[in-house]
């Protein structure tokens, strides 16, 4: 199963720094090699990140907990899509 995601990140340029710098952390650290995503720009302004993650529903949460848990230690809020690609 192929389930699609995309985070919106709520930050400011000082916040930028911090969540670019957890991202890159967790993308060579902490994220399972059926996790894919990149950097984007929301809403021209807004960045986030987009991914795709080969599992069910409850293992893609699983998997990127882990960065939307220190996302929310920074003080940056975000807001959740995914779904499952057919």
């Amino acid at each position: 199963m192929l389930m699609w995601f995309g985070v919106q990140f709520n930050w400011n340029r000082i916040m930028a720094v911090a969540g670019l710098e957890a991202l890159k952390k967790h993308a060579r650290n902490v994220m399972p090699k059926e996790v894919n995503f990149c950097v984007s720009n929301y809403n021209c302004g807004k960045p986030g990140i987009e991914g795709l993650y080969y599992s069910d529903d409850a293992s893609m949460r699983a998997a990127i907990a882990p960065l939307l848990g220190h996302s929310r230690s920074l003080g940056q809020h975000y807001r959740l899509a995914h779904g499952q690609l057919d």
